[in-house]
């Protein structure tokens, strides 16, 4: 009776076992996610995707295509270029998870105008912070941003050739893109934090349109202008009423 209630015992714990292990396996995959959230490799010729819209500072100057001539992913990919300086991005809006973290994954190569500048990067617009720069025609290069959602069940990739105040011409090029979100970002990278939308809605805009100014990043651009007349007039002030 004692060895059949042992017998007993070790089955109920070796069962036991295998189910904690099976519920940590299948608690780890649900934190972990099933996949990216939104991947784009561009696999249609000559067309940019539905959703898709372009951010120019200045009008007229940048444009955006897809191309085929062997992308990271297939032979498609996106290609932006600008004629002259300009802070040019192609952006989407897809809907998130407040408070969660996100990994934002590109493929790209560039052909930078003004060495020194960001040349092809990643990030969310409205944001300041962006991905590494890749200034390298050379192969394609794998570019990650990772960001904190906050409250905003929104948000606006990017991916674009130059950045608010170090605009650039050229080209940049990217393939291979996904949205995943994570438990955590690794240890020592840097963390952005998401911009906030009220609306998780994506914007229905044509790719070909060029939009001036549209999103938060346009204030950034107004704020930097009254800082720089203010920081002018205060110099002058100051010089004028100077005791000579």
């Amino acid at each position: 009776m004692v060895a059949d209630w042992g017998g007993g015992l070790n089955r109920w714990k070796i069962a036991g076992g295998v189910w904690f292990a099976v519920s940590g396996l299948l608690s780890s995959q649900t934190t972990q996610g099933s996949g990216p959230v939104f991947t784009e490799s561009f696999e249609q010729a000559g067309a940019i995707p539905s959703g898709w819209r372009l951010i120019a500072w200045l009008p007229q100057v940048s444009a955006a295509a897809v191309e085929s001539a062997g992308g990271a992913q297939g032979q498609h990919f996106l290609v932006i270029r600008s004629v002259s300086d300009n802070h040019a991005r192609l952006a989407y809006t897809v809907p998130v998870e407040p408070h969660a973290y996100y990994r934002w994954h590109a493929a790209a190569k560039a052909l930078p105008g003004a060495p020194g500048k960001a040349a092809a990067v990643i990030g969310l617009d409205g944001a300041m912070d962006t991905s590494e720069s890749v200034a390298d025609a050379d192969g394609w290069h794998p570019l990650d941003f990772y960001f904190a959602t906050g409250d905003t069940a929104s948000v606006t990739l990017t991916v674009g050739l130059g950045h608010f105040g170090q605009t650039n011409r050229g080209a940049a090029y990217f393939d291979d893109l996904s949205l995943e979100k994570i438990d955590r970002p690794p240890a020592g990278a840097r963390i952005a934090s998401a911009p906030y939308l009220p609306s998780p809605t994506p914007l229905a805009a044509s790719a070909s349109a060029h939009v001036f100014g549209a999103g938060p990043s346009h204030w950034l651009y107004v704020l930097a202008g009254f800082a720089t007349a203010a920081a002018g007039y205060l110099a002058v002030s100051f010089r004028l009423t100077r005791p000579r």
